[in-house]
């Protein structure tokens, strides 16, 4: 199975995720929640960031992923030597930034938080068995603020 009809599986949170390569493209809260969360799935997980906060960098090796502290402004080799079925990058990404117009050129896959989310969404499911309504927050900056907000708001 090539690594792209394996992605095109991988649409529940109960499919076969176990072997899968991942890499995560920063480590804020996004990065980090997305690194877990595939850790927990099964994937082979590695995390590339320039600034590493203290307690995620700390906790990366206890969920089991690896972590790349350098440069992003090119494709850095441990990505490549990670030969990852999927890249995952952070909202915080532009997508000019020069390590995702790298990553699209060395033709790896490419999703952004969403696309993960939604794709395991099914994790937990209303009485009725379809999974819950979503509310949607991304960009740039203020994400973080905005989601606790309107958690607040609606819970």
């Amino acid at each position: 199975m090539t690594a792209a009809s394996r992605l095109d599986t991988l649409t529940s949170w109960h499919a076969d995720w176990s072997g899968v390569r991942v890499a995560v493209l920063g480590l804020s809260v996004t990065g980090f929640s997305v690194a877990d969360t595939v850790a927990e799935l099964g994937a082979e997980v590695l995390v590339l960031t320039e600034n590493a906060d203290e307690e995620y960098a700390t906790l990366l090796p206890v969920i089991g992923a690896a972590l790349h502290l350098g440069p992003l402004d090119a494709l850095p080799a441990a990505l490549t030597d990670f030969a990852p079925d999927v890249v995952i990058a952070s909202p915080g990404f532009s997508p000019r930034h020069p390590v995702i117009e790298a990553v699209r050129d060395a033709g790896f896959a490419l999703w952004g938080d969403v696309e993960l989310a939604w794709r395991v969404r099914d994790k937990v499911l209303r009485a009725d068995g379809t999974p819950a309504e979503w509310v949607l927050v991304t960009g740039t900056n203020g994400k973080t603020t905005t989601t606790r907000l309107a958690a607040t708001m609606l819970v």
